[in-house]
């Protein structure tokens, strides 16, 4: 997983990019 520093670092559209890599809804928060 991404450490909170790193997420802090990305941007709304690169959150939603990732979230669509792994196929889930673009949630922070929401992590296993």
């Amino acid at each position: 997983m991404l450490s909170r520093e790193q997420i802090e670092k990305l941007s709304l559209e690169d959150l939603q990019a990732i979230a669509r890599d792994f196929g889930i809804t673009p949630i922070i928060g929401n992590s296993k």
